[in-house]
């Protein structure tokens, strides 16, 4: 099975998942409380300790994945979220974490904030790596996810990044060098409306997902500082 919600697990699901033959219970708590609530996860942390101690008891391990790097993120985030780690652990149930930069993409309240850098990035799974509570730990590499924030968040100018890289041999030693060359620029920056994508319709209008960052930004202050000049535009 893949990432379950946790707030809408109980024994007897938990239970069917084990006599199923389920190893490995997969949950998804991301971040702190604070900032799961402000992305708009329901899940409390209480949610994932009452999951993980009836997956201990069904002689589960837990599959954890952990997002760094969200806009706004402080030390007491990563700590807040260090302590959920620990607390689930003292169930007895085995930790399996996989910690992962956030990378930002279109048609989502955040699409118009920047990504970390890549030294930051780098920071911040050290810290999660010191803090955590786990048994095994595994991360996605930060440079890896600014290259792909940056094709993601790209206008059609990033097609040179794209076409060099292809000729170039498309390892990482090619991604690097169109990195140097202004690649993941992209990522890094803030964006204004209109944005490259504006004119594609997606799920949610630009003027909900502008209001949902202002929301965001109500909930998480630290993040206004990353939108410098740029801001969702006057007809958002």
């Amino acid at each position: 099975m893949p990432s379950l919600r946790a707030e809408l697990l109980d024994e007897e699901s938990i239970d069917l998942l084990a006599r199923a033959g389920q190893l490995t219970l997969t949950l998804a708590p991301e971040a702190s409380e604070r900032l799961r609530e402000a992305l708009g996860k329901l899940a409390k942390d209480e949610d994932f300790v009452r999951a993980a101690r009836l997956a201990a008891s069904k002689g589960m391990k837990v599959k954890l994945y952990a997002l760094v790097g969200v806009p706004g993120e402080t030390m007491d985030d990563l700590r807040a979220f260090a302590e959920l780690t620990r607390r689930m652990a003292a169930s007895g149930v085995r930790l399996e974490l996989s910690v992962n930069p956030l990378v930002i993409k279109p048609q989502t309240p955040l699409q118009w904030l920047p990504m970390l850098p890549e030294d930051e990035l780098n920071s911040r799974i050290r810290a999660a790596r010191e803090l955590y509570a786990y048994e095994r730990f595994s991360y996605y590499d930060p440079f890896e996810a600014l290259v792909q924030g940056s094709l993601s968040l790209g206008d059609r100018d990033t097609l040179k990044y794209i076409v060099e890289v292809a000729r170039d041999g498309v390892g990482r030693g090619s991604w690097r060098r169109a990195a140097s060359r202004g690649l993941l620029s992209i990522a890094l920056r803030p964006r204004r409306s209109p944005l490259p994508w504006s004119h594609v319709k997606g799920p949610f209008d630009e003027k909900v997902l502008a209001e949902r960052l202002r929301a965001y930004l109500e909930r998480v202050p630290e993040a206004r500082a990353l939108l410098a000049e740029a801001s969702p535009g006057q007809d958002a």
